[in-house]
């Protein structure tokens, strides 16, 4: 009677925790459609300030890209919009009910848009009427339905225990002892550091599942790649999901990279597959797995059978529940930037595979989640869940960043635990060309470096911080720095196309080309990347702001991925004046430190004394 009362009961706690899941999904579907309604009810003059909407838009040619696809360019007369490329919009004439097209934003430079249509929704793009002008407002693709009709199956599947008890920390890593000894003897002939090595063994040999931890610059997508590689030669069918297209992408390249194994596979739009390609190859793309025709692709005839040679397939957790990969299980799903994948979406990704490898970082970019949750357990992501109750192995050294700017995060976020490989730790910048302006901001000795503009009651944007970042980018670009080693981070979307813009009207001197390979993007789309200098715009010096956004602005992971972008020099650019502000709340005071420590961690410039 004891052991059928502790099935009963764990039954119970498997559906109530299944139920948990969908309501999540529902509650974030539901305030989102809330969130985009509220903002469309609002004068299209709000929208526009803020950055919500563009009007003013005309209509230009239609042109036809190199993978066949006809777009359709437009232009604005100014932009301070939070669009960006992927961007589900509405084209319309005023009435957003009615919209003339139903597009995404495949492309943007400085006041000229490409929109390809969405063809699952009404419109036509391609047959557009003489209209003089037309507004762009967000539109909102309800694909929650996904997921949540995944996860609504777990509870008729025998998989829901094992997917519950690795959760909850019930299950631990099962490694296979002949594996390891295999795993063993594979690693002696790879260049691993000791924690590499540790973490690619039990990577490899588990039965069930494992975990790493992969601070800045540690090593993890050649680890990735070496784990995924390894597995698919034995037979494996490997995926390898991630929260965002960049990163898979960025994983199947370093794998092609590497070990130019042609049986690999990026199943997902071609819009998003601009960055699967580089000067000597390419990573095959196709939309959907049935579209493969067997014999007219890089792929082996044989990958399907289950018999027959391993694959490596990079596709999102939404694509397992599509017609694009329904139905297949994999052996070992690698979930990259795990640290980003919500909990829902996580045990989506878990349904379709034998045994899950999480490879990610809680210390840096979390799930964006939109809805008031009340259990608290929800909001974390499946691989700071998964890591409460089995740590794995942290990766301990970075070979991005040199010793002074590992220190702070080392400290501050990593248990002093992170260190800089040696030969990296005393590296600094080198300039072909010596400074001529703002020679102490870019002394080589100084890695780390706070510039005070000391403006005040800035919100959104920074006028003053991107005529600086401007003129500063012009120096480095004199001093020799090529632009694809030049990152610039906002907080906000309005403040980073502010910068864009004045780019492109101050630097026409450079070729366009050229210039496009400096970014200019938030913390959110920047994580996973590296340059030699990383500049970072705070934007904002009105406290009050700061603190009615504190839960974003604030939030210690941000600030953590954004310094450790840099390789040999970080520069910070903000305002002191930030730094005015008092809150009761004691999660927020210990955030708002962070960024005092930070403050008085760097070497401190005022502007107004640098010559």
């Amino acid at each position: 009677m004891g052991g059928n009362s502790h099935f009963k009961s764990k039954q119970m706690e498997i559906e109530n925790f299944i139920q948990d899941l969908v309501g999540f999904v529902n509650l974030e579907g539901e305030t989102q459609k809330k969130q985009v309604t509220t903002v469309w009810a609002k004068p299209i003059s709000e929208r526009v300030l803020l950055g919500e909407a563009i009007d003013g838009v005309k209509a230009l040619e239609v042109i036809e890209n190199d993978k066949g696809l006809r777009l359709r360019k437009f232009r604005v007369q100014s932009n301070i919009s939070k669009f960006r490329v992927g961007d589900y919009l509405l084209l319309h004439t005023g009435n957003i009910e009615i919209p003339v097209c139903c597009c995404q934003l495949y492309e943007e430079t400085g006041l000229e848009m490409v929109l390809q249509e969405n063809i699952y929704k009404t419109g036509t793009l391609l047959s557009l009427s003489t209209f003089d002008k037309f507004i762009l407002d967000k539109d909102l693709p309800d694909i929650t339905w996904i997921i949540r009709n995944a996860i609504s199956s777990l509870a008729y599947l025998p998989k829901k225990e094992y997917i519950f008890n690795i959760i909850f920390g019930k299950s631990s890593p099962k490694i296979n002892g002949e594996r390891k000894i295999e795993a063993e003897s594979l690693s002696n002939y790879i260049s691993f550091n000791e924690k590499q090595r540790e973490a690619f063994i039990h990577a490899f040999s588990t039965e069930n599942f494992y975990v790493i931890q992969g601070p800045p610059g540690t090593g993890k997508t050649f680890l990735l790649a070496q784990i995924a590689y390894n597995l698919a030669i034995k037979g494996e069918k490997v995926l390898i999901a991630s929260f965002t297209h960049r990163a898979i992408n960025n994983a199947l390249v370093k794998i092609a990279k590497i070990f130019s194994y042609g049986n690999l596979v990026k199943i997902g739009d071609f819009f998003r597959a601009d960055d699967l390609k580089w000067d000597t190859g390419s990573v095959l793309n196709i939309e959907r797995l049935d579209s493969l025709q067997v014999g007219e692709t890089r792929l082996s005839n044989q990958w399907y059978n289950e018999n027959g040679g391993g694959i490596i397939i990079g596709g999102s957790i939404f694509h397992l529940h599509t017609k694009r990969l329904q139905n297949i299980e994999f052996d070992t799903i690698i979930f990259d930037e795990a640290g980003q994948i919500s909990l829902p979406n996580g045990v989506a990704g878990m349904m379709a595979g034998k045994k899950c490898i999480f490879i990610g970082d809680h210390k840096q970019m979390s799930p964006i989640i939109q809805g008031n949750h009340n259990k608290e357990y929800l909001k974390k992501s499946v691989f700071e869940t998964i890591f409460q109750h089995n740590s794995g192995t942290m990766l301990d050294t970075t070979y991005r960043m040199n010793g002074e700017i590992t220190e702070f995060p080392s400290h501050n976020f990593y248990d002093g635990k992170l260190k800089s490989l040696p030969k990296i730790a005393n590296e600094r910048i080198i300039f072909k060309n010596q400074p001529q302006k703002y020679t102490t901001i870019l002394d080589k000795d100084k890695s780390v470096v706070f510039v005070d503009l000391a403006h005040e009651n800035r919100d959104m944007r920074s006028n003053e911080e991107a005529l600086f970042i401007v003129e500063l980018v012009q120096e480095l670009i004199h001093c020799g720095i090529p632009t694809e080693e030049i990152a610039v981070i906002a907080p906000y979307r309005a403040q980073g196309r502010l910068i864009r813009q004045k780019l492109f009207d101050k630097l026409q001197h450079i070729d366009k080309q050229e210039l496009q390979k400096l970014i200019v993007d938030t913390v959110e789309r920047i994580q996973g990347q590296e340059r030699e200098v990383i500049i970072i715009s705070l934007t904002t010096s009105n406290p009050e702001h700061a603190l009615q956004k504190a839960e974003f602005y604030f939030h210690p992971n941000r600030l953590n991925v954004a310094i450790t972008r840099a390789k040999t020099k970080l520069i910070v650019v903000g305002s002191r004046n930030l730094f005015n502000l008092e809150t009761d709340d004691s999660k927020l005071h210990e955030w708002i430190n962070y960024f005092k420590e930070f403050y008085n961690y760097s070497h401190r410039v005022t502007l107004d004394t640098e010559q």
